[in-house]
């Protein structure tokens, strides 16, 4: 298997400049179990699940509070827990030892479990993937059809697979609290958003972009491919696609791996043969990751190969981020900062401008915040008092004309944040959608609108990255 140099940043939605400000944080380094231990994901909590070597084989591991536990496997199969919710629900996939095939897994109460297929019960019965997991217990995934002729995106609600309105071969990479997921479409050979019985691809389809990567409660998505001669990872926010800039100009190739409820982005880098380095982007800023590491942590030169961190997984909301060293062997490594990072929320709306009785969407990001309450809008438009923290989005709806503000304030440790958005509402019948369909069926406004309104500040040419199989992730 050919194995590429990598570099990989933390992005914020939106953002294209270069860091020239001091960092508000320096990170402290925790390693994960020994050599062989390889992490995939990790919570809220600061919980890490992925895969790690065992005389019988590869199994999936909980690495909580310093302690790392063996959750063993199915017999038969290799386990990597590939995703885990803030209840420390975990999914992932099983590989078999011997044989073709894999299945999706949850691990859950101390119990792992098989997830069912859309073709149990066949002769030609089974395969899957779990690649996601919400913190409502939704599972996000791929499963063989009932006649085992290809491969369908599904999202588990109640422990079934629901086929998604997608072609076959395409997967699902990344799903919210709200159930909206991004993915690849096998179809289009392009990214996809999926909500409320829609898809969307938040790019043209002659663009020939690939997979979404990740998407946030605010419903912002990232997303990357593998394009010829020029790099190219987009963000998608309430209509807007946006290529952001290689960070140093150097990368022949750039992946987004995650994004965090605060909308910072970690993207995997590679830049020809030379290994590889890890980058940050958060609040209008870059910086390579090395430089936040603590020169005097006792782990430091373990992380610090050729003045570069090789590679990172993933990040939760606090920044939290999980770094994986492949040389001398493969080893993995929890980055957490040592004073947290500052207390943040932003709302925004979509569309600003709307006609009365029109739907619109509020979203908002934050960061290290415990508490939020909104208030503005009018009487009855059910922008209210408490709303979740961890970001999140509410559509809306005015019934008088005029200029409605929206005000979300938080408590965090560092002290109340503020962010306030404003809709005019016109006092005219909203038009008829261009991109409305006819027929049954619920329409997302959030989707057809962003569609409609769909801007690409750059294009590039490029193809898709496969997923890592069972044994590659081992």
């Amino acid at each position: 298997m050919v194995r590429w140099g990598c570099r990989v940043y933390l992005i914020l939605a939106g953002v294209t400049s270069p860091a020239a400000q001091a960092w508000p944080v320096v990170y402290h380094i925790t390693q994960i179990g020994g050599s062989g231990v390889i992490a995939h994901a990790i919570n809220n909590a600061g919980q890490v699940t992925g895969s790690m070597t065992t005389p019988s084989g590869t199994h999936a591991f909980l690495f909580d509070a310093g302690v790392l536990t063996d959750l063993g496997s199915i017999a038969g199969y290799d386990a990597a827990g590939l995703a885990i919710n803030d209840a420390g629900q975990i999914v992932g996939d099983l590989a078999p030892q011997q044989g073709q095939g894999s299945l999706g897994f949850l691990y859950s109460h101390g119990a792992m479990t098989v997830l069912p297929t859309l073709d149990a019960g066949t002769a030609h019965c089974c395969y899957g993937t779990a690649y996601a997991i919400n913190n409502s217990a939704q599972v996000a995934g791929t499963s063989s059809t009932a006649d085992g002729s290809s491969i369908v995106a599904v999202i588990y609600s109640g422990g079934a697979p629901q086929t998604l309105p997608i072609s076959p071969a395409s997967y699902v990479t990344s799903l919210n609290d709200y159930g909206r997921a991004t993915g690849y479409d096998a179809a289009t050979q392009s990214p996809f958003v999926y909500s409320g019985g829609q898809v969307i691809h938040p790019f043209p389809l002659d663009s020939d972009c690939s997979s979404g990567d990740a998407i946030n409660n605010a419903g912002q998505v990232a997303g990357s491919c593998a394009p010829i001669g020029d790099p190219l990872v987009f963000v998608y926010s309430q209509g807007v696609s946006q290529q952001l800039p290689r960070p140093d100009g150097n990368e022949h190739y750039v992946q987004a791996t995650g994004m965090n409820n605060a909308g910072q982005i970690t993207v995997r880098g590679v830049s020809g043969g030379s290994c590889c380095s890890a980058w940050l982007y958060s609040d209008s800023q870059s910086i390579a990751l090395i430089s936040l590491i603590d020169p005097t942590d006792p782990l430091y030169f373990s992380v610090n190969y050729f003045d570069r961190v090789v590679d990172t997984i993933a990040l939760n909301d606090a920044g939290w981020i999980l770094v994986t060293i492949h040389y001398p062997t493969r080893t993995s490594y929890l980055l957490t900062p040592e004073t947290p990072y500052p207390s943040t929320v932003k709302l925004t709306a979509f569309p600003s401008s709307v006609a009365v009785g029109a739907p619109f969407q509020l979203a908002w990001t934050d960061q290290n915040v415990n508490t939020c309450s909104a208030s503005g809008g009018s009487n009855g438009d059910g922008w209210g008092g408490s709303v979740p923290i961890h970001g999140g989005q509410q559509q809306l709806t005015e019934t008088s004309a005029g200029n409605h503000q929206f005000t979300i304030t938080c408590a965090g440790a560092s002290g109340p944040v503020t962010s306030t958005a404003a809709v005019t509402v016109n006092g005219v019948p909203p038009p008829v959608s261009p991109m409305s369909s006819g027929g049954g069926g619920s329409e997302d406004p959030w989707l057809l609108l962003g569609l409609s309104s769909v801007l690409l500040i750059r294009r590039g040419r490029c193809s898709h990255a496969s997923r890592k199989t069972g044994a590659e992730r081992a």
